[in-house]
């Protein structure tokens, strides 16, 4: 017989404590003893008895012990025998993050939810493996620190089958996140950096991964990110590799939507969706543009300083595309 749950959260049980627990642990499916006082000491006691368990234990939450770095060095040793593991608050530090990262990158087995934060950062803070990264992937506006995404990265490519998409909208991930996030798309199907402060040396190390995807993503969505004409000539260079692109309000003027126009119109079939909203190349930009409209099925160029000049360019355009053409457009207003 085994206790499939035990919780003994908020108890003084210190390093003796959690000795005692450590002599049952193969009895045990399921064991919550956050807030604990458990420190280092007593982490090895559970992680040595973990460890030589012949079933994975499904559930560890050591939430709230402060254990910090040196528990981590007892913790990673038998990571491969928990399914779900819980040590947020627990004073671990980004030394700490970099010590589970380096070793889930040579882990073959994971647990199937891993979480924990960071020094004083939020609870957000977060690595989550296997299959919560699979059914969720939302990762926005949660602080995320490029060492984060590297963790995140790492935990990515892990997974056993792509995720269907991953959010890290509004997170100051810079151009090293944005290189961490590029050594994991061949697992991502769609992507959302959008809000990320990337600029055109962050979208060089993304467009460059996404260039050598055996299979094209599904979407990729670059929104408010000062990317300008630098990081345009970047995209340009993977789009036959991108179905559905938002690149809204990046600061891209009419060079850049030459580079990008170019490229589109030697694709083999067209872009699903093309999302140029608010960015201001104005009617040369929108000359550009129409000269790549039978490789694309939706396309919004709405709030982009258009005026009927660069109108009748697009217009003109779309009248000679043979059915079924162009499927939507939008020229309105920014808002």
């Amino acid at each position: 017989m085994v206790i499939k749950k035990l919780n003994v959260y908020d108890n003084y049980l210190g390093y003796r404590g959690a000795s005692h627990i450590s002599n049952c642990l193969s009895k045990i499916e399921e064991l919550h003893i956050g807030e604990c006082k458990i420190r280092a000491s007593g982490i090895k006691h559970i992680s040595d008895a973990i460890s030589k368990l012949p079933e994975p234990i499904r559930y560890l939450n050591l939430s709230g012990n402060n254990f910090g770095d040196a528990g981590i060095q007892f913790i990673i040793s038998c990571l491969d025998k928990i399914e779900k593991l819980y040590m947020t608050d627990c004073n671990i530090t980004e030394e700490g993050v970099r010590v589970i990262i380096e070793h889930i990158k040579n882990c073959s087995n994971l647990p199937k939810v891993l979480k924990f934060n960071y020094g004083k950062m939020n609870r957000s803070n977060v690595l989550r493996c296997g299959l919560d990264l699979l059914d969720n992937g939302d990762f926005r506006h949660l602080d995320l620190t490029p060492v984060g995404v590297e963790a995140l990265a790492v935990a990515i490519n892990k997974l056993p089958e792509p995720m269907k998409k991953l959010s890290l909208w509004g997170n100051n991930l810079g151009d090293d996140g944005a290189s961490h996030i590029s050594t994991c798309l061949s697992k991502i199907e769609e992507l959302h950096v959008g809000r990320c402060n990337i600029r055109a040396s962050g979208i060089k190390s993304i467009s460059d991964a996404i260039s050598k995807l055996p299979e094209p993503m599904k979407k990729l969505v670059l929104s408010f990110n000062n990317l300008g004409d630098d990081g345009a000539s970047h995209i340009a260079t993977c789009l036959s590799k991108i179905e559905e692109l938002d690149i809204v309000k990046c600061n891209i003027s009419a060079s850049g939507i030459k580079s990008i126009s170019d490229a589109i119109s030697k694709l083999p079939e067209p872009m699903k969706k093309l999302d140029l909203h608010s960015n201001y190349f104005g009617d040369d930009g929108a000359f550009h543009i129409s000269t790549c409209l039978s490789k694309i099925e939706e396309l919004d160029v709405g709030g982009c300083n258009i005026s009927a000049s660069g109108m009748k360019s697009i217009s003109d355009a779309i009248s000679k595309l043979p059915e079924p053409g162009l499927r939507t457009y939008s020229l309105s207003r920014a808002t």
